[in-house]
């Protein structure tokens, strides 16, 4: 019987790597469509390409991939004239500190939620009613992250101290596995805030 069950498993995981890989290789597609298109219009949707491919990197743990697809993100938005402080930019500037978290590169995590956290206040100037009062708790969780990271880092600097002998990533998973902090708060899920959607 656990056999059984241990054949579903297989077949279940089996399923979300041809998933995937097909959402892989449409994305591709479209970034290469994309790509040799020079209008603003498809600058615009290669950065929203670039994010989803940079999602599904997350999602096989390729943290380092993800963040060279968000920066290119950005980069395509500006070229395309999207505002410095438009949701789109300030929404991939939280994927990319998220993506920097779970990989335990909390200076970096630090870096691009701040960035995310000051487009937010930028936003939040121009805004009314609900919508401003919405971003401003957005804005308060992303604040928190930069809060939970600066922990993180301060407790791996710690056992570096502590554990001078160590490769980097030993006391970085040593720090982690200790505090939880940072990474907790942001693994639940590789997807952007529900407000940047």
């Amino acid at each position: 019987d656990d056999g059984g069950e241990g054949g579903d498993e297989g077949e279940e995981e089996e399923e979300d790597v041809s998933s995937l890989q097909i959402a892989w290789e449409v994305l591709e597609l479209s970034r290469i469509i994309y790509s040799r298109q020079e209008s603003s219009e498809a600058q615009r949707k290669l950065a929203k390409v670039k994010i989803k491919l940079g999602e599904v990197c997350m999602e096989n743990e390729k943290l380092d991939e993800a963040a060279v697809h968000f920066k290119e993100a950005i980069e395509h938005f500006k070229s395309c004239g999207e505002q410095p402080d438009s949701r789109e930019i300030s929404s991939t500037y939280y994927m990319m500190g998220l993506s920097a978290s779970l990989d335990q590169k909390y200076e970096d995590a630090i870096e691009h939620f701040g960035q995310c956290s000051r487009l937010m206040a930028s936003q939040i100037s121009k805004l009314q009613g609900p919508e401003k009062e919405s971003l401003q708790g957005m804005k308060g969780e992303v604040d928190k992250m930069v809060s939970d990271c600066n922990d993180s880092l301060k407790q791996l600097e710690q056992y570096r101290k502590l554990i001078p002998t160590q490769s980097t990533a030993a006391v970085a998973a040593a720090a982690a596995a200790a505090s939880g902090s940072c990474d907790s708060s942001s693994s639940s899920s590789s997807t952007p805030h529900p407000a940047f959607s």
